[in-house]
Parts: C-alpha cells; sequence; structure tokens
C-alpha cells in the first residue's frame, strides 16, 4: 500500500512523464519536473474536494493555497502568451466551479470518511506532512518552463 507522501510523489511524476491557460494545441511538458498546469488542477480539485466533504483544514490546505499562488506566479513569469492575474483567477474560479459540479453530480462518490469513497488521492493530499508537500511543489516550479497541461495522467 502506498503511504500519503509516496502517492502525491506518484501524482507528482505522473504529471512529469509526459502554455498559456487555454492551449489551442497540446503542448507537452519534458522537464522532469511535471506539467505545472496539471498539478493546478489537481490542487485545486483537491481544494474543492476538502470543501465538499466538510473536512476540517489542515496545514496542508494552507500549503495548497500558497502552492496555487506560486503557480500563478510561475504562470504568468513563464507564459509565452501574456496572461494576467485576472485571467488566471478567472480560469481558476472556472476550474473550481467544474470541480464542485462533477463533485455534487456524484452523490456519495465523495464523503466525509475518506475510506468510504474514491477520493483517497485527494485524503493523502489533504493530510500529507506539510513540509514534505511544500518542498514537492517547491520542486515542481523549480524550473522556469512553458506552463503546460500535458501529460496529466
Amino acid at each position: 500500500m502506498l503511504t500519503k507522501p509516496s502517492l502525491v510523489a506518484l501524482l507528482i511524476a505522473l504529471a512529469a512523464c509526459g502554455g498559456a491557460l487555454a492551449q489551442d494545441e497540446p503542448r507537452v511538458d519534458n522537464s522532469g519536473k511535471g506539467a505545472v498546469l496539471c498539478l493546478q488542477q489537481v490542487l485545486l480539485s483537491a481544494k474543492a474536494v476538502v470543501e465538499a466533504c466538510g473536512w476540517e483544514r489542515t496545514s496542508t490546505d494552507d500549503a495548497i493555497d500558497n502552492a496555487l499562488t506560486d503557480i500563478d506566479a510561475f504562470v504568468i513569469a513563464n507564459s509565452s502568451q501574456p496572461v494576467t492575474q485576472e485571467q488566471i483567477n478567472q480560469f481558476k474560479s472556472e476550474q473550481l466551479d467544474d470541480a464542485r459540479a462533477h463533485i455534487s453530480a456524484e452523490p456519495g462518490v465523495y464523503s466525509r470518511d475518506p475510506k468510504a469513497s474514491d477520493d483517497g488521492l485527494f485524503w493523502a493530499i489533504h493530510t500529507m506532512d506539510v513540509t514534505e508537500f511544500v518542498a514537492l511543489t517547491a520542486d515542481a516550479l523549480s524550473i522556469p518552463r512553458e506552463p503546460v497541461l500535458n501529460p496529466c495522467f
């Protein structure tokens, strides 16, 4: 069985196997650090699941908020097409709305008890050691490159 840190490391590795916010053609991250927009989507989904399930916030949830802010700065600094904070905020708002709609469309899939649902990955992120989470996300953003979505699982 994978430990929580192993699950998150696997998540980041999956993103690494494989822009602007809206990409006309799929571009692939080859940095070995992972597709930044994939990481953004996963963290936004985790945020929506924590909210929907009513899980008590952890210090890792605060680190997720900080990581999303760091991703914003990364996107602004590294996009080949100019992107504003306002555009990023709108994009993230839409992504959170989509995640919330997905969660509410599947009643019973996500619950207050992560052992009773399919949200084990999000629980692993939510309860991960904050120091390890911060180190993993800092590493994912350590190489300036075009922010892309692919590969993402």
